[in-house]
């Protein structure tokens, strides 16, 4: 979904009911959309973290460090998940030291944040991950004002720069292929 707004509100409106038509249907269902569900709760937090113009990960180590975590640790597992599950559909493991931990996603039974001992692991529930993000959405939305002008940070990388060689092949493109209006 590309966002198409063109204020801070109408973008985060529209943010908002995308995650919420997504995410909760799959959370409907019995078992099966744990690393889904994960990876949209983490870009959906970056998303909002960016609009606001802040770091990415502002808003998920928000959510972690209110569990308990430190600012570092919540920005391991925000990498370690983030960029795992959106790169090779699988978490990353967070090498501290000579512990290694296994970021382990869990659909309902496993309670956020508790860990496995060996081999060493952390489980993040997705259900509290969403509930988490939900409640700062909801806060958003009775806090953020109407219009607001979106940061430029957000407008630059919105714009993927294509590859030099490409640019006649897409102007040739656009220009012939059937139109989808």
């Amino acid at each position: 979904m590309a966002v198409t707004a063109e204020t801070v509100r109408a973008t985060f409106d529209e943010l908002r009911q995308a995650l919420k038509h997504v995410i909760d249907p799959l959370l409907a269902q019995d078992d099966g959309g744990h690393y889904t569900v994960a990876l949209l709760v983490a870009i959906g937090s970056e998303a909002l973290s960016r609009l606001q113009g802040r770091t990415e990960d502002h808003i998920f180590v928000a959510l972690m460090t209110k569990r308990g975590l430190t600012a570092e640790m919540a920005r391991d597992v925000f990498k370690a998940l983030r960029h795992g599950i959106a790169h090779t559909y699988d978490t990353k493991f967070i090498q501290a030291g000579r512990l290694k931990v296994e970021l382990i996603v869990s659909w309902r039974l496993k309670t956020h944040l508790s860990v496995r001992r060996e081999p060493p692991g952390l489980f993040l529930n997705v259900r509290t991950m969403w509930e988490d993000l939900r409640d700062v959405i909801e806060a958003l939305k009775a806090s953020l004002p109407p219009g607001g002008t979106l940061p430029d940070r957000w407008v630059k990388e919105s714009i993927h720069q294509g590859h030099p060689h490409a640019v006649e092949g897409w102007r040739q493109w656009i220009t012939t292929h059937e139109s989808g209006d």
